[in-house]
């Protein structure tokens, strides 16, 4: 009986050593390296940097002038004898002056429009990664605790395997305890197989470069602060909504560049002419009449900022009430940790359970049953810890720059 006693204690001590330098060996990696890596090595942001900067160029391609127009006319004349008639001119039209401070404008906001639209498509995928990364420890810590549990099924099975052959207990306890190992044996294998999954998720959003992380501790959060301020500070920083007021920005710039367009465009340039003989040149000038080209040009404008002004109030009322049940799912999920930390904390009936069985006042099945339901109750504070950090992944999104 003592050896069995030994063998019990010398697994209890093994795993209580592992778990204690969890905290030490976790902090080795780190989630925020892994998606400094992602940024650098992802295929899809480097295509939407590159995108950015060919739109900003293509944005660019219409504030300078138009071309000179050059035009010659070689005239020869009829019958033979009437002489040639010859014509130069260049010509340059220019744009009513205050078109190209408008035209500069609407440029500018729209590289700001760029670059918060992949400011945008940068978060969006940093908190594809960041989730990946708290599902990645999760299983880890899962794993290592399914292995502490397995090694304890293992320990139990060796000592009733002993007990079996003094025929101290029956064939329906080994039986027991031999279900219990198998049924961890494939808890282990389906929690290997997802982090194998969520490691090649992330090897792919690196650009295809072999990437994990063995992280057993979740990220610290830090202070939520109140909705009120929390909502102001996402709102000044997300670049969705900066996004939507560029556009509107561009939208009312429009309407002040087409209002200028409307205008009266200028002409001026050299004009030579030679007919039989006689030479003339001199300066050319000309003014447009705005009659037709940009009529309703400046209506549509109007139509397109007030379009503008709709969808960023759209955005404002969407953006607001998705941060408030964010806020109150994370405010639900905290205190039902806390709850369920404080309740396992109390029940720790573990070694109750352990001392029962070793003194027969219990049976296996008994212990297993009673077992079942204690590690279901730390599976649950398990999954509703993962659930928490994501809720608080989307809700600090923000500060994914």
């Amino acid at each position: 009986m003592k050896s069995k006693q030994k063998i019990y204690n010398r697994t209890l001590l093994a795993l209580g050593t592992v778990l204690l330098s969890l905290p030490a060996w976790a902090q080795r990696s780190s989630v925020d390296s892994v998606l400094a890596r992602i940024a650098r090595n992802n295929r899809s942001l480097a295509t939407v940097r590159q995108a950015a900067e060919a739109r900003k160029l293509e944005s660019r391609t219409g504030q300078y002038p138009a071309n000179p127009f050059v035009e010659y006319d070689y005239l020869p004349g009829r019958p033979e004898g009437a002489g040639t008639q010859q014509e130069f001119a260049i010509t340059q039209s220019f744009d009513f002056p205050s078109v190209y401070g408008h035209r500069k404008q609407v440029i500018r906001r729209q590289a700001l429009l760029t670059d918060a639209e992949t400011q945008a498509e940068r978060q969006n995928l940093l908190l594809e990664a960041k989730q990946h990364c708290l599902d990645l420890i999760y299983h880890n810590r899962r794993g290592r605790w399914l292995a502490g549990r397995l090694a304890e099924t293992e320990a139990l099975l060796a000592a009733y395997g002993q007990r079996l052959a003094q025929e101290d207990i029956s064939v329906l306890d080994v039986n027991k305890a031999r279900l219990q190992r198998v049924s961890l044996q494939q808890d282990v294998r389906r929690n290997e197989s997802e982090r194998v999954l969520l490691a090649q998720k992330l090897t792919e959003l690196n650009g295809g470069q072999a990437l994990s992380l063995s992280d057993t501790l979740y990220p610290s959060v830090p202070d939520i602060p109140p909705f009120a301020q929390l909502d102001s500070i996402v709102e000044a920083q997300d670049p969705a909504l900066q996004a939507i007021r560029q556009q509107l920005q561009i939208s009312r710039g429009q309407v002040s560049l087409n209002r200028a367009l409307s205008l009266p465009r200028p002409e001026v340039g050299y004009h030579y002419q030679s007919i039989l003989g006689q030479r003339y040149q001199g300066i050319h000038a000309g003014i447009s009449i705005p009659l037709f080209e940009h009529k309703n040009t400046v209506a549509a404008g109007r139509a397109q900022v007030v379009v503008a002004e709709r969808q960023l109030e759209e955005h404002r009322l969407e953006h607001y009430h998705q941060l408030l049940a964010l806020y109150t799912q994370y405010q639900q999920l905290a205190d039902g940790l806390t709850e369920y930390r404080q309740l396992l904390d109390a029940l720790d009936s573990k070694p109750l359970l352990d001392k029962s069985l070793r003194l027969g006042q219990i049976t296996t099945i008994e212990y297993f049953s009673e077992l079942a339901l204690l590690y279901a109750s730390y599976e649950k504070y398990q999954g509703l810890e993962r659930e928490y950090h994501l809720v608080v992944a989307r809700l600090l999104k923000y500060q994914l720059l």
